[in-house]
């Protein structure tokens, strides 16, 4: 951040170098997770991507304290196994759930909400511990776009539609399964 906490895209900006712009962009969208909810005030900032954003170096250089994986099931990452054991104070949920992004069905969204309570409590503790969080799917686009979809209608009461396009502006390759919309 700059001296008045601006970062390097909002500098390319303000100062209207808009190939720079354009460049940051695409290197932000290229990287495993996005912030999708800065911290402000109460709140600490929330993440959401692909299970690489997990893996050990990037997950620190970012310094997470937080991080929900959630996994198809009996697909697990070695790579993720260094949360277990961690010597750096970092809070790890893991959990199983079978959907998919291009289901039409409600089987996803089943499977999801089964599981949603236990999720939603992890991301309430670590909102109140003030730990930087990331959720990580194997994909990055629609399980846990839904769960932090409902963290902001219930948490932060912000409405559907505007929750929406926010996430999808930060992650574009972000899209809710038709299922979650049944």
């Amino acid at each position: 951040l700059s001296e008045h906490g601006w970062t390097p895209l909002r500098c390319a900006e303000e100062n209207s170098c808009h190939e720079v712009a354009e460049m940051l962009r695409e290197y932000i969208f290229a990287e495993p997770a996005q912030c999708v909810l800065p911290g402000k005030g109460k709140w600490t900032s929330i993440w959401f991507g692909k299970q690489a954003a997990a893996e050990v170096r990037w997950c620190t250089d970012r310094g997470f304290k937080a991080v929900l994986t959630i996994y198809k099931p009996k697909k697990k990452f070695a790579k993720h196994l260094w949360l277990k054991d961690n010597d750096q104070d970092i809070l790890w949920m893991k959990t199983e759930v079978a959907a998919k992004d291009d289901d039409t069905t409600t089987a996803s969204w089943d499977s999801l909400i089964l599981k949603l309570p236990e999720m939603i409590r992890f991301v309430d503790k670590a909102m109140d511990e003030k730990r930087e969080l990331l959720i990580t799917d194997d994909s990055g686009v629609s399980t846990s776009m839904a769960l932090v979809i409902v963290h902001i209608l219930i948490k932060r009461r912000i409405r559907l539609e505007p929750a929406i396009e926010h996430l999808r502006k930060v992650r574009r390759q972000a899209k809710l399964s038709e299922s979650h919309f049944i």
